[in-house]
């Protein structure tokens, strides 16, 4: 801070000085010990004799009072005094921090500089920006990382004087970003290894090993990194719906690898392989790659490859089905959704743009086969479409817009990758790609929490949560894997999931079947169960104590379906049709004269002319059917139907 900020903000403050301006004359400078007390407090703290108000002579008499002339001029004496005093304070303690701060540096501190002068809501944010972090884990202050090169970091750990860290070849610092999604952007090598206590952190990059050096102790305390969830993502959708610029953003937020026809058909040219020398025969007769050998190098990358994005492919149903036949273990299908219209629209726009001569096809040229008369090959232009601009473009693109994007094999396709698991995400592809990509983004990052924390506490032999699995399980495995508190027909079909902890304190059958996630739905030993958001943490805390001690009673109740509950006739429900739950709690009291009612009052059932659906609410226990008159009753007898099953009707019965 400069002498004259010290001054200003010293000799005008309201809380530290606050001294009389000249114009308060003749008072000036002589300051009142009973209420100046906080001024004479100031003075006496800088070093300054304050004025005496009552100044006497030698003889003790009272001094005469000054002029104003004298006044003025104590004053600006005064004034100047003070001032003189602030600048020399400041300047001594800038000195102090000036030598304070080189000692520092030379022992290889870092010192930053905040500007006291201004506001604090700036300092505050300064201070948040620069040390928010070291406040959080202050061990990092007296920590000393050291950064290695390639090599010295092979020598420590090849002689053992190092060993790696427990997150091995994972960079912390990416992890962290990642929110503990280990995703293939976070192995790293050697090339930024840290040197920290015993161990050994390996970097991705430069700025993320300046971020460890930084505060170590915040990347160091996270958990360790859970197993890797590799996706296998498939990106659908019509032309012009963002389908290719979503696959790249996937692909490098998530560090997968793109795939798409044109680079893998690079990649296979580049091996010696029989299907490159297949698909190079077919490209050097003038040929496009047909569909069998695409499809086979599709498949070959896929398993090259732990996780990709796959983008342009599969094109129809024979492609999907060449897919599902090699097990290449899809794991998303994005579909994009877009209207014609809209479809129209942007290719209408991107056409526009590249101005009136704008076009969508040129003629190729190909090289044809040399005859075995001939000595050398003849390059050719085929029979190729005419080369079409300005309005005419425009118009032949659109008509190969609304062929190119059919339904039906849409559908196919969609059919195909999603026949044995529930991999399809569908988006609404009308919006901006910015809220696209988040939506993605989120779902995949989800997905592959899930999938870590699966493996992580099936590694441990812990209950291990099915959030999420629906990506990598199939229907039916997740179907016959059920535990013995999951009741099933005779078909094999599901009644439903019964919670084993609600059984287990309170004895009552709770139906919790998985929903879309399988956010509640437990592995055990290899078995699968379901329990209610309220009690999914008792069992994953005590599995064996709610799930061996017990077993699900012999007969379970079953709501009949709307089909099944229209053929029921009123001759074929027990207590002649009216509801078990009422009939039990009884006819209650008169509300006026607190007299109870007669029993025919508890016989309620719906009316003849009462709406289909208040009629619907029919259960099946025992072989029996039984009919409940709201929903909050139906819930009930669910629970404990056992309660409801042994009364008795009265004599005399309400006129129907």
């Amino acid at each position: 801070m400069g002498d004259e900020e010290a001054v200003r903000r010293l000799y005008g403050s309201k809380d530290v000085l606050r001294f009389p301006r000249p114009h308060r004359l003749p008072f000036y400078p002589f300051l009142d010990p009973r209420r100046q007390r906080r001024e004479l407090r100031a003075l006496r703290h800088l070093g300054i004799e304050a004025p005496n108000a009552n100044p006497r002579d030698e003889e003790g008499k009272p001094k005469a009072k000054p002029s104003g002339e004298e006044l003025l001029a104590a004053a600006q004496e005064a004034e100047a005094a003070v001032k003189r005093k602030i600048e020399e304070e400041n300047s001594k303690a800038t000195g102090q921090l000036e030598a304070m701060a080189a000692r520092l540096g030379e022992e290889e501190v870092k010192v930053r500089k905040m500007q006291a002068s201004a506001s604090e809501e700036k300092q505050e944010r300064w201070l948040q920006r620069v040390i928010g972090k070291l406040l959080a884990h202050p061990q990092s202050l007296l920590a000393a990382p050291l950064p290695l090169s390639r090599e010295k970091a092979i020598t420590l750990l090849d002689t053992r004087v190092r060993r790696l860290s427990k997150f091995g070849m994972v960079c912390p610092v990416r992890l962290l970003e990642e929110e503990g999604v280990l995703a293939p952007s976070c192995i790293s090598d050697l090339n930024f290894a840290v040197a920290y206590g015993p161990h050994i952190y390996l970097c991705k990059d430069a700025l993320a090993r300046r971020s460890f050096l930084a505060d170590p102790v915040r990347f160091v305390l996270q958990p360790p990194p859970p197993p890797p969830a590799f996706q296998r993502i498939v990106v659908l959708g019509p032309p012009k719906s963002g389908r290719s610029s979503l696959a790249e953003a996937i692909a490098a937020d998530l560090g997968l690898v793109l795939l798409t026809p044109a680079r893998v058909v690079r990649e296979v040219l580049e091996d010696a392989s029989s299907l490159a020398k297949r698909i190079g025969d077919e490209l050097r007769k003038g040929l496009e790659v047909s569909e069998e050998l695409l499809g086979q190098a599709i498949c070959a990358a896929a398993h090259r490859y732990p996780g990709w994005v796959l983008d342009g492919f599969p094109r129809s149903q024979q492609q999907a089905e060449k897919m599902e036949e090699a097990d290449v273990g899809v794991t998303s299908v994005i579909l994009l959704k877009l209207e014609d219209k809209a479809c129209r629209e942007r290719a209408t726009k991107e056409l526009m743009r590249r101005g009136e001569d704008g076009f969508f096809e040129r003629p190729r040229r190909r090289r044809i086969a040399a005859d075995p008369e001939e000595e050398e090959a003849e390059e050719k232009v085929e029979e190729t479409p005419p080369l079409l601009t300005g309005e005419e473009a425009v118009r032949e693109a659109l008509a190969s817009l609304s062929t190119e994007r059919a339904d039906s094999e849409m559908q196919a396709i969609r059919r195909t990758l999603t026949r044995d698991k529930d991999v399809e995400e569908v988006v609404d592809a009308s919006r901006n790609r910015t809220s696209v990509h988040r939506q993605v983004l989120g779902e995949l990052r989800r997905a592959a929490k899930g999938r870590q924390e699966y493996l992580m506490r099936r590694e441990l032999k812990h209950p291990a949560p099915l959030a999420e699995q629906r990506r990598w399980m199939r229907r039916e495995d997740l179907k016959e894997k059920r535990g013995n508190f999951c009741v099933k027909e005779e078909d094999g079909s599901i009644i439903g999931d019964y919670c084993p902890v609600a059984w287990k304190l309170e004895e009552e059958l709770v139906l919790c079947s998985p929903d879309a996630r399988l956010s509640n739905m437990l592995e055990v030993a290899g078995r699968f169960f379901c329990a209610s958001p309220k009690h999914l943490l008792e069992l994953m805390t005590s599995p064996s104590y709610y799930l061996h001690s017990q077993t699900l009673p012999d007969h379970v109740p079953r709501r009949l379906g709307e089909g099944e509950a229209a053929k029921v006739g009123e001759e074929s429900l027990e207590y002649r049709g009216y509801c078990p739950v009422t009939l039990l709690d009884g006819p209650g009291e008169d509300a006026v004269t607190g007299q109870k009612l007669p029993i025919q009052a508890a016989l309620l059932k719906p009316s003849y002319d009462a709406p289909l659906a208040e009629r619907m609410y029919l259960v099946k226990y025992q072989d029996k059917i039984y009919r409940m008159l709201t929903e909050e009753k139906l819930d009930r007898f669910m629970r404990k139907p056992w309660n409801f099953v042994n009364l008795k009707l009265p004599v005399k019965l309400p006129f129907d």
